[in-house]
């Protein structure tokens, strides 16, 4: 191999250069502002040719390696993925029904759902998924782009992900098994009692974890609508002592904006942005208070860490810190404390949440299983959709369509990323426990709590993990199946 003609600090520069260029456009174009897509196609070029250089002449570091080969995978997918994104607004659109006016579209059918009858829902539902055709090959293409630039480095996307998450195929499979198999039982009993309150009726194929997640919490909207989701996570940052100017948040919605709450790491640790949509009071704020809890680990990053130290957080690592902030919206005495609720609407809120949590980890022990397989397999779309039929049938209990994954938002966007957030549950359980532990119940008070997280937080890719995390399930399943306790 040749050597660099510069040396790698510079290099690392450019890079970097490169990757705030690109997530400045990606923001805008997920906000639903105007972006130059030419723009962003360029940069994406160029990033690759120069991730390319750095493959050409190295393998070391390794985590640098296996940063720039995700990197030009990524950016060889740029093309497709920016298809993907302008046809789940042109035709992926059912004319069976219309939100504000517009008919349904991929980017607003949440917000249809929590406002919309049965009927009509099931109608949008199944023109969605009718819709998928036309966004298959897209899909298709793009898990092809990612097989093809891995195996040209002697890699897998599922090895790559694996030695990120720090994890062995048959523990990640073991886990997300366990946990799915644990909350089945509690699971079902809670949707037919929740399906019964919110809509008079058993629970139907077409009630998705986001129908129940934008109706779910309806008797708390008037007391929540009084809160403004974009400041909440903000206080309480700033009693953890963190410097919030470097965190930027948008809550206004806009038709073209992305249906799903969104953190973006522009510039570690200078420049974080939130990006939440809209859909009901409630959910509003636990999805701000997640995604600035990405942003708060994206500030916390020790800046003089080198560039792949500071970009390698492993999607599992990231989401510990965002479902960690997120968590504070199920504590009795924070509810208490910072919203004023009632016993019996703390009541309310922790028993929803509760259900949440039993559908998250069902939901997503299907989708995990299904892209481990997947990736492991390299199946073909047909394929991975009869498996996600099964999948769901046995986790979630409803016979579906099984190319309802292609309208997720990360199922069809990412290599591997859903078992992520199941790890990174349990890791975040055990994080509070640990918290608990060290100083007190209320330790969201305390500033204390904020440095401890931050020397967690500014090894960046480093993160000593057996600081607090064993992968321990208790902490994460008790609660969901013994309330009372």
């Amino acid at each position: 191999m040749e050597r660099l003609p510069y040396p790698l600090s510079a290099w690392a520069i450019v890079d970097e250069s490169y990757s705030v260029l690109f997530s400045h456009e990606n923001w805008k174009n997920n906000n639903g502002l105007e972006f130059d897509e030419d723009l962003m196609k360029r940069i994406a070029d160029q990033k690759a040719k120069h991730a390319e250089l750095f493959l050409s002449t190295s393998r070391r570091p390794r985590r640098l390696f296996l940063k720039c080969v995700a990197d030009v995978s990524e950016v060889k997918k740029t093309t497709l993925s920016l298809e993907l994104d302008k046809a789940r607004m042109e035709k992926v659109v059912s004319k069976a029904a219309r939100f504000h006016g517009r008919p349904v579209t991929w980017k607003s059918w949440r917000q249809f759902n929590s406002k919309a009858d049965a009927r009509s829902r099931k109608r949008v539902y199944d023109d969605l998924v009718k819709k998928t055709p036309v966004i298959r090959p897209l899909i298709k293409g793009m898990f092809e782009k990612s097989w093809s630039v891995h195996a040209k480095y002697g890699i897998t996307p599922l090895r790559g992900y694996l030695e990120s998450e720090r994890i062995a195929l048959p523990d990640l499979k073991e886990l997300v098994r366990k946990l799915g198999s644990a909350v089945r039982k509690p699971f079902r009993e809670s949707l037919e009692r929740y399906s019964r309150e919110i809509k008079k009726a058993p629970p139907e194929y077409y009630d998705d974890f986001y129908y129940f997640r934008g109706r779910i919490f309806r008797p708390l909207d008037k007391i929540f609508s009084r809160f403004n989701p974009a400041e909440m996570p903000v206080r309480q940052l700033k009693r953890l002592v963190f410097d919030t100017r470097r965190i930027h948040v948008d809550v206004e919605d806009r038709p073209k904006k992305t249906p799903s709450a969104v953190a973006f790491f522009v510039q570690i640790p200078n420049d974080a942005r939130v990006l939440v949509k809209p859909i009901s009071p409630f959910t509003d704020m636990e999805a701000s208070y997640h995604e600035f809890g990405h942003a708060m680990q994206c500030i916390s990053i020790d800046p003089t860490l080198p560039l792949w130290d500071r970009e390698s957080i492993s999607h599992g690592i990231a989401e510990i810190f965002s479902t960690f902030l997120e968590s504070l919206t199920e504590d009795p005495t924070y509810l208490r404390k910072k919203f004023g609720l009632s016993a019996e609407q703390i009541r309310q809120v922790v028993e929803r949440r509760r259900f949440m949590e039993l559908f998250f980890v069902a939901f997503y022990s299907a989708n995990s299983l299904m892209k481990i397989s997947f990736q492991e397999k390299m199946l073909t779309i047909g394929d991975a959709s009869e498996l996600y039929a099964r999948l769901y049938k046995e986790y979630v209990g409803f016979d579906i369509p099984g190319e309802y994954w292609q309208l997720h938002h990360v199922m069809p966007d990412y290599d591997l990323y859903s078992p992520s957030y199941l790890i990174a549950a349990v890791r975040k359980s055990e994080l509070i426990t640990r918290l608990k532990n060290k100083l007190g119940e209320e330790w969201w008070d305390s500033p204390k709590s904020g440095e401890y997280l931050k020397k967690i937080m500014s090894p960046g890719a480093n993160i000593d993990l057996d600081e607090f995390s064993r992968l321990d399930t208790g902490p994460l399943l008790k609660p969901l199946l013994n309330p009372d306790n």
